[in-house]
């Protein structure tokens, strides 16, 4: 038989572990009192070491100490931590409950002890009994128990402060990352939380990814800095530490410690994060065995415990208030808690859905059959009392066929809002509703050509008729890139007064791969005001900036409006009170820039810089490309919802393959406040969309369909996102023209969000 190097290493290991603690096990089963309880028919051990071997006489702290996956018993584990002596020192009980089969099911349901995954195995019932046992009779302060674990027992430990987090006062995961399988779980409570990770540990992986022992994956965990922000985000604490470097005490561990301190004043609650730079598999300062092949270095220059301990001691849940306090006299998370429910008809196909400019009726493109291409554009109303659809399903009227590159979008004048889009033949078309199922159909007699696309009308409640953009193809209607034969795109436009005539604004070459720069910085047009802008390639900055075109100076070229040395991604201009605004995601990051500057000034003024906006709590991997930003102003404050996405492999699987998350940004709070507000856990989001009332505020998306999340439950109305198998499940596709290429079918959700409720 060929033994392998993994095995005569884990060989070595367990004969050092027999060796090292067999001197040390007499003494520590003294100071050990085995006590058993009996979960769903099975019985379960802990071990209780009280302060100098004497049951206290008044209630104690206590402190849960979690072995990790390799079953350590608890006289190894009081020994490598040292814990009963510090407990003799401090006055505590430590207890040392133990995993069936030396396991704990921490989230990842993998095991490398039994044949099978530990998913019937609840632990957490376990640890919860095992707390009843020693607060019940007096001996341990029910406000004072906290919980600490290495590794397998780490990961549990992150799974109690979710679950059990309101009767923990604090927990300590070490050498573990939050595992993935939790990630969409809120906690019971936030609390406070220190972690202690090694950058170069072997098994417990810093970037996030699979779980290795001895070369075999035992499931997957986030990122340290992922987990750090989990809990960050729960404590509603600031996104940025305050960070120190200790002294390097032990120069030849090769390791170094830095430190990253989450807080805010009038907030009990604190993140703390212990960076164990070099560091490997191993309880820092711990009196564990040196072996540097399997776990990598061990940290020498703090002694985990102690650090661990001075933490503890500083919180209690007398301290901490009930459901946690808001960092900065923000609104505790239970208060931002956004109403979600899937509305429309489950079997519609809701492609691409926008609202008229007064909230009164909703304007949408209806895919049919498996097309992407093909569809119906409809209008229906708004209750703006309930912000429900009329009728529920939006199909109130059917005004004309088209395609998902012509269809409609939303304009307004003095005669109240309009929508214009092109038929499939490409003649351009108007329809003024006239109630929810009614409307007035006007065929425009420019000629047709159905090499349009992304056609959009101004929004001029103050006056007579307005102007419609779009974009024409060289030659193949679609997406305007090289690959579908066309090699420069033109945006063009024409004014209603003179329907009859087209006139181009500027005409761009498409690169080899990707956008034009009109499709990258996405033609809009301003709100309260006939500029449009786009994006154009600087040659100052040689990025996509931001370009204007004044309707009301026709004779005049575009000129440009920044030059911040940044691509700008799909800008929403809009005239808001006393300011023009421009909001754009920058450089496909998660980033966007607010600029700003006093309504009336020239076309071509210059715009300021007014905010940056960071989605600072996302539970993405590496949130990326921000854009769909829809500013509004409610109850005198300006907001703007908008979209980003985990980055994937460029802007199609970014945008319909990976995660998202619609954030809401209050503009008008310096720093900008901001909430996460869909979806409710993790998922696929596209499109955010608000209507706007005296007293609510509702916003609605797109969700990619899935199998799983098309289920009974997901396709009443009234379910959220999340609930129908989150991110797994193959998506429900259309195929997209003749190209073949696939697109999910689109389900629409709604949010309700609680502005109301908190002014």
């Amino acid at each position: 038989m060929k033994t392998t190097f993994p095995v005569l290493v884990a060989l070595f290991v367990f004969v050092c572990e027999v060796q090292d603690s067999a001197a040390t096990r007499k003494a520590t089963t003294d100071e050990l009192v085995r006590k058993t309880v009996v979960v769903d028919g099975r019985e379960r051990s802990f071990f209780v070491h009280y302060p100098g071997n004497a049951i206290p006489t008044e209630p104690r702290p206590l402190v849960l100490v979690l072995h990790g996956g390799g079953g350590a018993d608890a006289q190894e584990m009081a020994k490598r931590t040292g814990m009963n002596r510090l407990a003799d020192r401090e006055g505590l009980i430590v207890v040392y409950p133990m995993g069936v089969d030396g396991q704990w099911n921490d989230g990842r349901g993998k095991t490398f002890r039994r044949a099978q995954d530990n998913r019937d195995v609840d632990d957490v019932k376990f640890i919860s009994m095992v707390i009843d046992a020693l607060t019940g009779k007096g001996k341990a302060d029910a406000s004072r128990v906290y919980a600490m674990g290495l590794s397998n027992g780490g990961m549990m430990t992150h799974r109690l402060g979710i679950e059990l987090g309101e009767r923990l006062a604090a927990i300590a995961p070490v050498i573990a990352n939050l595992p993935e399988n939790l990630a969409e779980r809120k906690p019971v409570r936030p609390l406070p939380v220190l972690i202690m990770n090694g950058t170069d540990d072997p098994m417990m992986p810093w970037g996030g990814g699979a779980v290795q022992v001895l070369g075999k994956e035992y499931g997957t965990v986030l990122s340290t800095d992922r987990t750090v922000r989990y809990w960050v985000d729960a404590a509603r604490l600031p996104p940025r530490p305050t960070s120190r470097v200790l002294g390097n005490g032990a120069e030849e561990d090769h390791c170094t410690v830095e430190v990253d301190e989450y807080r805010a004043e009038g907030n009990p609650l604190e993140v703390v994060l212990y960076r164990i730079r070099g560091g490997g598999h191993n309880l820092p300062g711990g009196d564990t065995p040196d072996r540097p092949r399997l776990l990598g270095a061990k940290c020498m220059d703090i002694n985990a415990v102690e650090v661990i301990w001075s933490f503890f001691e500083k919180h209690s849940l007398a301290k901490q208030a009930p459901g946690g306090a808001a960092a900065g006299g923000q609104p505790a998370e239970p208060q931002w808690r956004a109403k979600i429910e899937r509305v429309g008809d489950p079997e519609a196909n809701y492609l691409n859905v926008e609202f008229t400019c007064d909230g009164r009726y909703m304007v949408w493109f209806e895919g049919v059959g498996r097309s992407a291409v093909d569809g119906i554009v409809w209008h229906c109303g708004v209750d703006p009392k309930t912000g429900a659809l009329i009728p529920a399903d939006g199909r109130g009227f059917r005004a004309f066929e088209s395609t998902s590159w012509a269809r409609a979008n939303p304009g307004c004048d003095r005669e109240g809002p309009y929508y214009v889009g092109a038929g499939r033949n490409g003649r351009l078309i108007l329809v003024r509703p006239d109630g929810p199922n009614r409307g007035k159909v006007s065929v425009l007699p420019a000629a047709a050509d159905p090499r349009r696309r992304a056609i959009y009308p101004t929004c001029l409640s103050d006056r007579a008729g307005g102007f419609v953009f779009f974009i024409q193809n060289q030659r193949t209607p679609g997406a305007g890139v090289r690959f579908n034969g066309n090699e420069w795109v033109e945006l063009q436009y024409l004014d209603l007064a003179k329907p009859d005539r087209v006139v181009a604004i500027e005409r761009q070459e498409t690169p080899r791969l990707g956008f034009a720069p009109m499709d990258v910085g996405f033609a809009r047009w301003m709100r309260g005001r006939p500029i449009l802008t786009f994006g154009a390639r600087s040659a100052r900055t040689d990025k996509v900036e931001i370009r204007g075109f004044d309707a009301e100076q026709p004779d005049r070229k575009p000129f440009d409006l920044t030059a911040a040395g940044h691509n700008h991604i799909d800008p929403y201009p809009a005239v808001i009170g006393e300011h023009e605004y421009i909001m754009a995601g920058v450089d496909a990051t998660a980033a966007s820039r607010i600029y700003r500057r006093p309504a009336g000034r020239a076309a071509d003024a210059p715009f300021d810089l007014f905010r940056t906006v960071v989605p600072d709590r996302s539970r993405l991997a590496a949130p990326s490309l921000a854009q769909s930003h829809e500013p509004f102003v409610f109850d005198g404050r300006l907001y703007t919802v908008y979209q980003v996405n985990d980055k994937g492999q460029g802007f199609f699987e970014t945008t319909f393959r990976k995660p998202g998350e619609i954030w809401l940004a209050d503009l008008s709070a310096d720093p900008v406040r901001q909430w996460r507000i869909a979806p409710e856990g993790a998922g696929f989001v596209a499109e955010p969309e608000p209507v706007v009332t005296s007293e609510r505020v509702w916003v609605y998306y797109n969700r990619p369909l899935t199998e799983e999340s098309r289920g009974p439950a997901d396709a009443a109305a009234g379910s959220g996102p999340g609930r129908g198998g989150g991110l797994r499940g193959r998506f429900l596709p259309t195929t997209l023209g003749a190209g073949g290429r696939e697109l999910p079918r689109m389900a629409l959700y709604r949010v309700e969000l609680p502005l109301s409720g908190s002014r």
